[in-house]
């Protein structure tokens, strides 16, 4: 009877495996590496501020993913793990739900991307060309001089040029 026990809990652990597998599989094709799921989880963890701040769930698929990593490393490196229970069907369930979050672009890192871009969108948006209607006194704000001073300017100026233009005309017509 213990041995039947001893062949469910690596049935279980080579299931674990070959679902890790898969996902590393999908990983290694995405970033192009050999590193898979381990490449995944640094990319998380290299935008963890942004990606905790903004996308629901986030901490907790960053957790799964490295606490999965560990179990998987220690079936494959660690001597008696395979007659231990190491993994539950949820742990595979997990994996299974991952990867098709991945494939259809659900998973962490592909929403912070969608995030990213919305923002890039909002801050790109060509400014407002909404016009509002001036106030009714608007025309007399506009057509009035800021202040008197600007007003003596002017009219000093103009007077300056005409006396000039008064000097002038005597001179040539004599």
């Amino acid at each position: 009877m213990w041995y039947h026990l001893i062949g469910d809990k690596m049935t279980l652990n080579n299931e674990f495996i070959e679902e890790y597998k898969r996902l590393d599989r999908l990983c290694r094709g995405i970033y192009n590496s050999d590193k898979g799921i381990t490449n995944y989880i640094d990319d998380m963890r290299s935008s963890s501020g942004l990606g905790a701040g903004g996308v629901v769930g986030w901490n907790d698929d960053f957790q799964n993913l490295k606490r999965l990593r560990h179990i998987r490393n220690s079936l494959t490196h660690d001597v008696g793990t395979m007659e231990s229970a190491m993994c539950t069907k949820g742990d595979i369930e997990w994996l299974r739900t991952f990867f098709e979050r991945i494939r259809t672009g659900d998973d962490p890192l592909a929403l912070l991307r969608k995030l990213r871009l919305s923002k890039i969108k909002v801050t790109q948006r060509p400014k407002s060309t909404y016009i509002p209607n001036p106030p009714v006194n608007y025309q007399k704000r506009c057509s009035a001089p800021q202040n008197r001073s600007t007003f003596f300017t002017a009219f000093f100026l103009f007077l300056i040029f005409f006396a000039v233009f008064v000097v002038l005309y005597k001179i040539i017509l004599g």
